[in-house]
This record gives C-alpha cells, structure tokens and sequence, in this order.
C-alpha cells in the first residue's frame, strides 16, 4: 500500500523524490549504511547492490547487476536490497528491466530504494498489494524539518556571515538548479513565484496554455502541494532567487496580479489578495483593476483603517468624475461596516443612478442599495434587491459577495415573518456549501447556522460550530451577519 510515511522503511518500495538540498543523498547513504549493518548482525541477508545513475550502466553493467540479483532472488530464505540514486539519469528501459526482476520475486524482508530529482514514469501501483510502498517528496522531508529546507538549515550550522549565507544559496540554487532549466520554464517559474500561494484553478486562468501545477512540481520541484487541499506553495528560498535573477516587468505583474486579485476576490481569498497586493498598491491607484479588490478585501476582513487610507488616496489621486464614482461606492461599503445603522440609512448616496464602474463595483451598488433598504426598515424592497443582487453575482461566479447576499435575504425573510422558509434556505445553502472555516463564504452561512442551532436548543451543533468558526470570526464581517440575525 502507497504511504507518505517519512519514517525510515527496511523492507518493500522507497522512494525518495525531491529536488537538490532536500538532503536525498544523505538519506540515500544513511539507508544503504544501515542495511550493510544489518546483513554484518543477523543471518540471511545479503549485501547492497547499488546502482548510480551517475555511473554509466551500459549492457555489460545491467547484466552483472542482473546476474547479482538473480543468484540471490533464487533464495527464498533470503532478503536483498538494490539501491538506486540519481535515477533521473537511467533509462526507463534499464530501470524497467531491474524493476521487472526484483519486485516479482522479491521476499518480505527485501528493499528496493530510489532516490532522484524526478519521478520514475513507472507505474508503481501494480506492486502495492505484494509491497508496502513509501513516497517521500518535498512536502514530506519539509514536515521531517519542520518546515525548514535542509540545504539552508546546513548552510546556518555553518555559522558563517548572513551575506555569505545568502552568496552561497545563491550559488548553489544558480548552478544545482536553475542552469538546468530551459528557457521557456525559467520564464514560467517567473510568473509562478509572484504568488506565494497558487491553486490548480488559478493557474489556469493566469496561464491557460501552461501545463498543470501538478507537472511543474515534477519537473520543477521548488513549488509542491502544501497543506491546503488543492493549493501549492513555493519552498521560499527558491521563490526569493527567481524573484532576483528572473523579475516580471512592471506591465505583465499589473495584468497577473488583476487577474490573481479577481479570482481571490470571487471566493473569498482575502489574505492571499491583501499580502500579495497591498505592498504595491501606491502604483495602481488609477487602476481599479487591482485596487478595487484590495479595498474590498481590506474591509471585509475588517482592516477598516487601512482601507480607509487607501480610499483617501485614490481621492488624492484622480478627480475623474469615474474615479470618484469608485469612491463613493467604497466609501459607502466601508461605511456599512464602521458607522451605526441610522448614519447608514440617512447618507446613502444614490448608487442606483450611478454607471457601472466594472463587475465588482456594480456587484457591490446592488448590495449596498439592498442593505440601505434593510436599514430603513423597508424589508420587502431590500428582500428584491437582495434578490436581485444574488442572481446577479450568482451569474457571475462571485461566491462571496453572492453569499452576503443571500445571507441578507434570509435575514429580511425572517424579519418579514418568514421564519420557516428562511430557516430552509439557510441549511440549504450552508450544506451546498464545502466545510472549509478559513472560507469566508462558508462563514457567513455557518454564523446563520450557529444562531439557528442556538435557537433550536441544539447546543451540541451550536458549540461544536462554534469552535469551528471562532478562530476565525473575529478577522471577518460574520460577526455583521449575527448582528442581523439576532438583535
């Protein structure tokens, strides 16, 4: 059975795949040492054989490894063990011929360890029901370091300067890695390492054409899955090294981040967006593009000063009557968010007059104008608008302002008398929804559920929801969604 285990296996298939520094050669010779003491200690094993893909394993070299294998294969009371490095370098052939010979006769007590920068295009999977079979690659040797690259924890054993620490990264990320690189990926990995963070999904919309972020970490390495399901992140000394030798030019990072932002904004993504973009966010301030979704997400993970800042400059920046109708609508949503209810209701600005400023800004008019009926007391307009503004985000595939919109509409039904139906509407679209409490979305439906819960008596459901969201709630607008739910 395939296992991630990084715990050291003695019998069965291991392999060790990750790119240079992540400390395969020492493991490599620290396993191979321990078998060869083993067979020194107890009876009925052989020797290592080992084969380096750095050595030239012509015909003459297969067949006396092959031979090797065989005579000790034949015994059954025996255990051997093949040791292959560098296996990036060894033909499929010749590594099928020697898989072929050692699995299908291998004994219990037997091992074959690989050890290379690439995985094997041999489908391991057919020996898993004869073989334990371990799979050790970045993310598993990262968790043995706690998180820490082996090759940078060794250079800092070394006590040595930080610029030469830094000299020597650098080097060796230059001559081990990059120089292996064709052009063409170099200039990939240039728009990968602008995000620290990327998902499958993502990607695809940065780069349609580009291969896969599954087939980067494979040929690449330095950028691998992380612990969010879907989502891979960079090993950060690599991603620091391609920002310096391969930077984007000011034009392509504009677009990129328009893009990435747009996508983060839609489901929710907000500190990815807000630690991406907000450093350079001076530069874009006639580009509402890129500084729409930062106020945005500013505001709602309820950094209303800084949105505030960055709203008083776009003021500064552009008298452009367009501009200011931007404003007007990001200072209203900042307002719903930072003044009390009668404040809300008594200076609404007529955003349903207003020409549509992009996606976002006509997104957000349809549900401030929603929310300044619901403060006015007038639920059956604002429960229309909601409406409105749901269908219209729905449409759209803006998951989080849609779930703010609906959330919105279930409040106005319940005020309305419609308890029943707006109860029903709640589970509904909190299960729909996919369990993930860091998902901004998924915690607006889980408040309503939690007040729900709460009202049912179910206080089991309620505290176990409750822990859930708590951690969280705190740096998100939830916290508005139980205000209209419950008082």
């Amino acid at each position: 059975m395939a296992t991630n285990s990084i715990e050291y296996a003695d019998q069965g298939i291991v392999l060790t795949i990750a790119g240079p520094g992540f400390g395969k050669t020492r493991r490599f010779h620290q396993a191979v040492t321990r078998w060869n003491e083993r067979t020194q200690q107890q009876s009925g094993y052989w020797p290592a054989v080992v084969v380096r893909g750095s050595e030239r394993c012509d015909d003459k070299r297969l067949e006396s490894i092959i031979k090797t294998l065989s005579s000790r294969l034949h015994d059954p009371d025996t255990a051997c063990a093949l040791f292959i490095d560098e296996c990036e370098r060894i033909s499929q052939t010749t590594l099928m011929s020697l898989f072929d010979l050692v699995l299908p006769q291998m004994c219990g007590d037997s091992l074959l360890y690989l050890s290379g920068r690439c995985m094997p295009d041999i489908a391991l999977f057919r020996w898993q029901l004869s073989h334990p079979i371990i799979v050790l690659q970045e993310p598993e040797l990262l968790r043995q370091g706690q998180g820490c690259w082996p090759m940078a924890i060794a250079l800092q054993q070394q006590n040595w300067h930080q610029a030469t620490t830094d000299m020597q990264l650098h080097q060796y990320l230059q001559q081990e890695w990059w120089q292996q690189l064709a052009p063409a990926q170099q200039q990939r990995l240039s728009t990968l390492a602008l995000f620290p963070e990327l998902s499958e999904q993502l990607w695809a919309q940065l780069e349609p054409e580009a291969p896969p972020l599954s087939q980067w970490w494979q040929d690449c390495r330095y950028i691998f899955p992380s612990d969010d399901p879907d989502s891979y992140s960079w090993l950060s000394e690599a991603r620091q090294f391609v920002q310096t030798v391969a930077p984007v030019s000011w034009e392509n990072k504009t677009a990129l981040l328009a893009k990435a932002s747009d996508y983060w904004l839609r489901h929710g993504n907000f500190q990815l967006l807000i630690d991406t973009a907000y450093d350079d966010h001076e530069q874009w301030l006639t580009r509402p593009e890129n500084i729409v979704p930062l106020v945005v997400a500013l505001v709602f993970s309820r950094r209303f000063h800084q949105a505030r800042y960055v709203i008083e400059q776009i003021e500064n920046a552009s008298k452009q009557p367009e501009q200011q109708q931007m404003v007007a609508v990001l200072s209203q949503m900042l307002a719903l968010f930072t003044v009390d209810d009668q404040l809300r209701a008594d200076t609404a600005i007529p955003l349903q007059q207003m020409k549509s400023q992009g996606e976002v800004i006509h997104a957000l008019a349809l549900l401030l104008g929603a929310y300044q009926f619901f403060y006015r007391g007038q639920l059956d307009e604002a429960a229309r608008k909601a409406r409105e503004a749901l269908l219209f985000m729905s449409q759209r595939q803006q998951t989080y302002l849609a779930s703010l919109s609906e959330m919105l509409l279930i409040a106005c039904d319940q005020y309305r008398g419609y308890t029943p139906q707006a109860a029903q509407q709640l589970i509904q679209a909190f299960n729909n929804k996919r369990e993930n409490p860091q998902d901004p979305g998924w915690q607006n439906y889980a408040a309503g559920m939690l007040i729900l819960y709460y009202e049912r008596n179910d206080l089991c459901s309620a505290r176990k929801l409750c822990e859930q969201v708590m951690p969280y709630i705190n740096q998100a607008c939830s916290t508005e969604v139980i205000i209209h739910f419950y008082l």
